[in-house]
């Protein structure tokens, strides 16, 4: 249905399941982000800044990366199949 560019009923389990899928992985990739930031403050020198990690800022980086695979001015892993991003009429995206 995604590479057919099929529209999604807003709110049906397909979508609903897609867009909570999404919200997973955005909290699983902010988990291993903050343990692999601890990890290297250690090397840092005292009283350093850290950049506050937070999952909107995450979600808005992977919404423009995916917009620039889509149209190709960046390419991915050869080996990862890239499917386009659902579509849903909403006023919610």
């Amino acid at each position: 249905m995604l590479k057919n560019a099929h529209y999604l009923s807003y709110g049906s389990t397909l979508e609903s399941s897609i867009r909570a899928g999404g919200i997973v992985a955005v909290e699983e990739l902010k988990t291993c982000m903050i343990a692999q930031q601890a990890r290297e403050s250690q090397n840092l020198p005292e009283g350093s800044p850290k950049p506050h990690i937070n999952c909107v800022m995450i979600d808005f980086f992977l919404w423009d990366l995916s917009k620039l695979v889509e149209c190709g001015e960046v390419s991915m892993n050869k080996h990862l199949e890239v499917l386009p991003c659902h579509r849903t009429r909403s006023i919610y995206y």
